[in-house]
């Protein structure tokens, strides 16, 4: 069975490279913080996102599945580098941070709410 011909991958496959990604995410998010408490926000930012754009591209050149497990990885870990909140919240003022919290969650929930409610949608048609 293959997820998708072009791939060249089967199903196996592709369900270790999409249960990467979360697993570092999640292990990231305490290396994120350790580091977000020495560094400034700025460097964070810029670097974190600057590193993602690099491995996203490096990660269109792999041929084989050790290299897409390994830029899949380091993509789960830069992602959470630009700690966000924490950039933002250091730009308001401290009466606003709740304010800003909840707008910041806020958009991050509602794209995912609409993707899924369309692609239900589509797959019900």
């Amino acid at each position: 069975m293959t997820a998708d011909p072009a791939l060249k991958m089967d199903i196996t496959q592709v369900g270790t490279m999409t249960s990467i990604f979360p697993i570092a995410y999640g292990f990231s998010k305490f290396l994120s913080g350790v580091l977000g408490a020495r560094t400034s926000p700025r460097i964070m930012l810029a670097g974190g996102l600057m590193a993602t754009a690099i491995v996203n591209i490096l990660f269109g050149f792999g041929h084989s599945m050790v290299w897409f497990c390994s830029f899949w990885a380091l993509n789960g870990v830069l992602q959470v580098m630009p700690d966000k909140f924490r950039c933002s919240c250091c730009r308001v003022q401290a009466k606003c941070v709740s304010d800003c919290v909840v707008i910041m969650n806020t958009a991050h929930h509602v794209p995912v709410t609409c993707r899924v409610s369309v692609g239900r949608a589509a797959h019900v048609s």
